[in-house]
């Protein structure tokens, strides 16, 4: 079997099976692998589309982790304005974007 292959069955079962050894460190890991690949083969359009879905889901995991920030602020200083307008403007206008990312992920 080709690396390529290899790379695209190996990011497709990790994502599939609850993202479950996705850290931060693999999700790098299979970006640079597949620019790479894409360095070596510019016209594999499974390359681009892998690459794509793993930015999605990095995007995914920075909405949660800025979500998570502004609970901080707001565990800090329940008062705060700013933390709490973006902690609902991400909770509200975020939702369908979660929605967005979840369909073309599936």
């Amino acid at each position: 079997m080709e690396l390529l292959s290899i790379i695209g069955i190996n990011f497709y079962l990790k994502f599939m099976y609850g993202g479950k050894g996705l850290s931060f460190d693999i999700i790098r890991k299979f970006e640079r692998e597949l620019y790479e690949a894409i360095e070596e083969h510019p016209d594999y359009a499974d390359l681009w589309n892998n690459l794509g879905v793993i930015h999605l889901i990095q995007c995914r995991n920075l909405f949660i982790q800025a979500l998570n920030e502004f609970d901080r602020a707001l565990d800090i200083n329940p008062y705060f304005e700013k933390a709490l307008k973006n902690k609902k403007l991400v909770e509200n206008d975020g939702k369908e974007f979660l929605i967005l990312l979840r369909a073309i992920l599936k």
